[in-house]
């Protein structure tokens, strides 16, 4: 009996130490320092997997509207270009490029400097 009840409890630590960690996190955010830009929050876990408005109400961009080219959450850098499918309730299309503090979202024909910053 007490064998059966080793090998029970062993097989059960193995399979939650095998088991994946699929939380999200946020990674980083991005604050404008004045009007006209749109914060956004970076949220994954070890890379980046969504990006989420929070200017009005809540709102996930959709993947397939942005294209990452760079992220690097421990240098704190960013550059990412996002297309708004056409649907006005979304955000204008906008880059964000920059590190830090000294990085810079293009929207609507104008530029909005903010910080990129992210926990480590």
């Amino acid at each position: 009996m007490l064998k059966k009840t080793a090998r029970s409890t062993l097989m059960l630590l193995l399979a939650v130490a095998s088991a994946p960690a699929s939380a999200t996190v946020t990674l980083c955010f991005f604050s404008p320092y004045g009007p006209g830009g749109h914060s956004l929050e970076f949220t994954g876990h070890d890379e980046l997997q969504t990006i989420e408005s929070h200017d009005q109400a809540p709102r996930t961009l959709d993947w397939k509207a942005y294209k990452v080219l760079e992220f690097d959450w421990k240098a704190q850098k960013v550059h990412l270009v996002y297309r708004n499918p056409g649907n006005p309730s979304l955000l204008p299309s906008f880059t964000l490029k920059g590190t830090g503090r000294n990085t810079w979202m293009r929207i609507g024909g104008r530029r909005v400097k903010g910080d990129f910053h992210c926990g480590t």
